[in-house]
């Protein structure tokens, strides 16, 4: 069992044999864990310091992949306006050959 420190005392976190979870929504701060075996808690505890990145980065990330995306369909749009016209010119070449 997962125990996390709070002002009222150990809240359990997570029971079972998973040896892979995720924790989240975490604000920043730190933060104190332990685990419990048969209910006799481990001897040492792990400290955890959460640290976001500032929201000023966070969006600029957003911004950047924002324009990678429109700037992606724009070219497999042009890509693809290109392949139709040249498929456009084969039919018609073709229909002049015979």
């Amino acid at each position: 069992m997962l125990e996390q420190k709070t002002s009222d005392g150990w809240r359990e976190v997570y029971k079972g044999a998973d040896r892979a979870s995720t924790l989240s929504g975490l604000a920043d701060g730190t933060y104190l864990f332990r685990l419990k075996v048969e209910n006799v808690p481990a001897p040492q505890l792990l400290e955890i310091t959460v640290e976001h990145h500032p929201l000023a980065r966070a969006w600029t990330f957003f911004a950047i992949g924002a324009v990678m995306f429109v700037v992606l369909i724009g070219l497999l749009m042009k890509g693809q306006g290109h392949e139709y016209r040249h498929s456009l010119d084969k039919i018609s070449s073709d229909n002049v050959e015979q």
